[in-house]
């Protein structure tokens, strides 16, 4: 049994998350932790966001518009779900959470946690994550899978691979804890500007993927030949992606913003990430 974190913002209750929850429980069984949060103004947001040199960016707590009847309906909305398809279920619910950093000592204790896309988007206008976003894929302590509000269970694995400890962190953990529930074709991508047929430590990445998933495909991609890795990603019906850290690298040079984030807000499919602990 594995514990999984549902996190509930507000009014945002997200069906697709629950239903991907569903979906792992019905292959091996979890404990679905419910995360209730007080919704958030975001219209106040950018005026009230700020900068610290040590903590990064802060959102002041009486940004947090405690609403204890529609926390409550969600609560019973997660409870009735829960007990109707069979989940073992735990109610985490503090009114007086008010900050991210609440949710984030939370993955301190937790396998996994799932979040809807457009939990953190429903408010946004442009076009990159919010802060509330970036502050829990940085912070997460256990891996992170962002999911789109419309499910399809996953077909195929996409891994972006890179060589990197983020990136070797992210897919040890997707293994650990997917490659049961998840026994599908895995297709390894690395996208390198030069004209090298080798991924980085290959022998040892094939070694490691053999270990836990019975078909994979490795495929190198030059820079000239994809301009965006959701155009590219269209081949496939119902992908799921692991990557490393959410922050911009390797692969930002070929694409002119982060592909985690075009990703996210492809809102396509879903998005598993994970940096590992320092």
């Amino acid at each position: 049994m594995k514990k999984v974190l549902f996190v509930c913002d507000g009014e945002h209750f997200s069906k697709g998350v629950f239903q991907f929850a569903s979906f792992l429980n019905q292959r091996e069984k979890i404990l679905l932790t419910g995360v209730f949060l007080p919704a958030v103004d975001y219209s106040r947001q950018s005026v009230w966001n700020y900068v610290s040199a040590y903590e990064g960016i802060v959102t002041v707590p009486e940004l947090f518009e405690e609403d204890t009847e529609i926390i409550n309906e969600n609560v019973k909305k997660f409870s009735k779900l829960c007990e109707e398809n069979h989940v073992d279920f735990h109610i985490r619910k503090e009114i007086t959470f008010s900050t991210v950093e609440d949710l984030l000592e939370e993955t301190r204790y937790a396998d996994l946690v799932l979040i809807g896309s457009e939990f953190f988007y429903s408010h946004l206008l442009s076009d990159k994550p919010s802060d509330q976003l970036k502050q829990v894929l940085h912070g997460t302590e256990c891996p992170a899978l962002l999911v789109p509000e419309i499910f399809a269970p996953p077909e195929d694995i996409i891994i972006a691979y890179d060589g990197s400890s983020s990136c070797m962190a992210s897919i040890r953990q997707f293994s650990l804890l997917m490659e049961k529930i998840l026994p599908m074709p895995v297709q390894v991508i690395y996208f390198h500007e030069n004209k090298d047929n080798r991924l980085p430590d290959e022998d040892d990445i094939r070694e490691y993927l053999n270990c836990h998933f019975s078909k994979i495909d490795f495929k190198i991609l030059q820079s000239h030949e994809i301009v965006s890795l959701n155009t590219w990603m269209t081949q496939y019906i119902n992908p799921i992606l692991v990557s490393g850290s959410y922050s911009r690298s390797w692969i930002s040079r070929f694409f002119k913003k982060s592909f985690i984030a075009e990703s996210i807000r492809n809102h396509r499919y879903p998005v598993f990430i994970y940096h590992g602990l320092s």
